[in-house]
């Protein structure tokens, strides 16, 4: 075998090239070699130089000679027809096929191909070239990187200058807006609601500057997002151009392009990062920027109530949330009759409840938990009527206890204008924005109060119902628990006499053919007159008598074992009902098979 010649990568085309040229060269040599001198290329002799020049004793060889003076037929000369087939058969069984002699001249190669001349530098001339290309692309591919971020730097710069502009625009309208209740003059003026409505004004301003950082954040994520499918763009011609150069191999262009993609992405993630950094500190500036406008307007607020602050509102005051007032002699005692009555239905339903405990097996049904939770429902439609009642005579004594504190501001004015502390339009403007608010304010504390009972009661009935509704079909399931085992013991017990009327039915069957064969042996008894037959049909009908005999006893043995197994059946389904009761109450199963 051969030796075996390991070629350089960027030559391996033209060493092959080279190779098969050198291989048909020589094996056309060789084959012109084996023409002219007859031998076989493999034989090892040396190639015999024919001299045709006539020998000096003729042209005719020795044997030749010999067949001339010879006689025919004189037993010594040898035949020359025959010695010429011995030969022509000996040359036809030592030919050889095509395929022998190629494999021959294969063989008798050199091991070692010699070049015969050197080869050409199309290979480095193409290789040059295909280099020059590729980092022509890879130049162009870093142009349109960079031209694209020139590009589209401007449409960055342009969005945040016309942020800038408008946050601009909004501070000078905030700071109108202070400017009506910056003096105490001026903040006199001003009502509660006005003072409010200014603040709601200046909420308007911070979400409209919300809008436009959240607008600058999805147009800097939209030009993100363009940047990076230009990119992808981009990177997928140039993936394509490189590819089709071949300087390198496709693994090593997609090798390098993922690489550039990597550096790429970095940079994006980066772009990422600034401009949700970006976001955040605009959101905070802002929220910085509200939260300092709230103190400012907090503290104004404060002003405006310390200037309205005045002693007799004090005194007020402290009449309307006195104990009197709030908490009256008649609301508590209502509230204890209420209290009474709720004692004396929960122990009644209590003592409904308890009577559960009689609901069992085998008296439990749907109709007793049907009558049972219709008792229940009454009991607890009574506790919601009780609510209702005390609940009306709760707002009548709050309506009093309103009028009440009315009647104490129409005292207070009177007073006021009796001693001349105040002009009537003071009084009316005392009493219209800091008296009656006090009384509206304590009105709508009752109102809320007496809301929140009817809430709280509105959701324990709603509770105590669903409870109900819970229990109720708690009950009912296990009522039908017990049913269902009801009826898989009737059920096992009709299946018990269904297999015994099969069981009959499939005997009396059989029965009455071996009757009928019984039958018709003893007619036959009757009519033999032959002492020997007479005894043979005697035989058959004894033995058909004993076959009788088995299958009664089989009958009743098979009787006895359908009812035998019945016991097990009714165990298994008592065990069944035990398992459901155990799963339906979630508790250990006290049956065990």
């Amino acid at each position: 075998m051969g030796e075996v010649h390991i070629v350089p990568s960027g030559k391996v085309y033209r060493q092959i090239f080279d190779a098969e040229v050198q291989l048909v060269r020589s094996l056309d040599a060789a084959r012109r070699r084996s023409i002219q001198y007859g031998i076989p290329l493999d034989s090892g002799k040396i190639p015999l130089v024919k001299n045709l020049d006539p020998l000096s004793r003729g042209m005719l060889s020795h044997r030749q000679q010999m067949w001339i003076e010879g006689m025919p037929n004189d037993g010594i000369t040898e035949n020359p027809v025959f010695y010429r087939e011995t030969k022509i058969s000996a040359i036809e069984k030592n030919k050889e096929t095509d395929e022998e002699i190629a494999a021959r001249e294969v063989g008798s190669l050199t091991d070692i191909i010699v070049s015969e001349k050197t080869g050409s530098d199309i290979i480095q001339r193409v290789s040059q070239r295909r280099q020059k290309l590729h980092l022509e692309e890879l130049m162009k591919l870093q142009k349109e990187l960079a031209d694209l971020s020139r590009d589209l730097e401007p449409l960055y710069l342009e969005g945040g200058e016309t942020l800038l502009k408008k946050l601009l625009t909004s501070d000078e309208k905030v700071q109108q807006l202070f400017k009506k209740i910056e003096s105490d003059s001026d903040l006199v003026t001003f009502t509660i609601q006005d003072l409010w409505k200014l603040w709601d004004d200046v909420i308007q301003q911070s979400l409209q500057r919300k809008e436009w950082i959240i607008e600058l954040d999805e147009a800097l994520k939209k030009l993100e997002w363009k940047r990076t499918k230009m990119v992808k763009d981009i990177l997928k011609t140039y993936t394509l151009s490189l590819e089709k150069i071949s300087f390198l191999v496709p693994c090593d262009v997609h090798r390098y392009i993922d690489k550039q993609a990597m550096m790429i992405n970095q940079a994006f993630l980066a772009n990422k990062r600034a401009v949700a950094k970006l976001y955040i500190n605009l959101i905070e500036a802002n929220l910085k920027w509200e939260k300092s406008l709230r103190l400012k307007w907090e503290d104004r607020v404060q002003d405006w109530k310390t200037i309205q602050r005045e002693s007799f509102v004090q005194k007020l005051k402290e009449t309307m949330i006195s104990e009197r007032v709030l908490k009256p002699e008649s609301l508590r005692k209502e509230q204890g009759l209420m209290v009474q009555e709720q004692k004396l239905l929960n122990e009644r339903r209590e003592q409904l409840l308890q009577t559960i405990s009689g609901l069992k097996p085998p008296t439990c049904s749907k109709k007793e938990v049907h009558e049972w939770w219709s008792s229940f429902q009454h009991l607890n439609e009574e506790i919601d009527s009780m609510h209702v009642k005390h609940m009306k005579q709760f707002r009548m004594l709050y309506e009093n206890i309103c009028l009440e504190c009315l009647a104490e501001i129409d005292k207070l004015r009177e007073e006021l204008l009796f001693s001349q502390v105040c002009t009537l339009d003071e009084v009316n403007y005392l009493v219209n924005h800091k008296l009656l608010p006090l009384a509206g304010n304590l009105q709508r504390g009752i109102e809320e109060e007496l809301d929140h009972m009817d809430k709280s009661l509105e959701k324990l009935a709603e509770r105590t119902k669903l409870q109900s509704k819970f229990f109720n079909k708690f009950l009912q399931g296990a009522a039908h628990l017990w049913e269902v085992h009801e009826i898989g013991l009737a059920h096992q017990g009709s299946v018990l006499q269904e297999k015994l009327v099969k069981c009959r039915q499939l005997h009396d069957a059989a029965n009455n053919v071996k009757e009928a064969t019984l039958d018709m042996a003893i007619d036959k008894l009757r009519q033999e007159s032959c002492e020997e037959e007479l005894k043979n049909t005697l035989a058959y009908a004894l033995s058909v008598l004993e076959d009788i005999r088995v299958g009664y006893e089989a009958f009743h043995q098979k009787e006895v074992y359908i009812v035998e197994s019945f016991p097990d059946t009714i165990y298994t389904e008592i065990i069944s009902y035990s398992r459901s009761v155990s799963r339906y109450f979630g508790v250990k199963e006290f049956v065990k098979q």
